[in-house]
């Protein structure tokens, strides 16, 4: 009798670290799963400040260009042109 309770007792023992193990292993998966949505979440955030300045950078490119092309028309409509400034100099 006294062998079989020591083997229950044993085996009671053995299932207690078996559950304590589980649930440590279950509170690392929780803890690995909300790392990555938090990791996700400022990938997310960083994709979209990417987007927003490659917008500006359009934008800002555009404008340039339409600048470029204003000054060439004011150039062209006033005696600002190339052969001015030549023999301006």
């Amino acid at each position: 009798m006294k062998e079989r309770e020591k083997r229950m007792k044993e085996r009671e023992k053995r299932m207690k670290e078996r559950e304590k193990r589980m649930k440590e292993r279950e509170k690392r998966m929780k803890e690995r799963e909300k790392r990555m949505k938090e990791r996700e979440k400022r990938m997310k955030e960083v994709e979209k400040r990417m987007k927003e300045v490659e917008k500006r950078m359009k934008e800002r490119e555009k404008k340039m260009k339409e600048g470029e092309r204003s000054e060439i028309r004011n150039r062209s409509r006033t005696n600002k042109g190339r052969g001015y400034e030549r023999r301006k100099e």
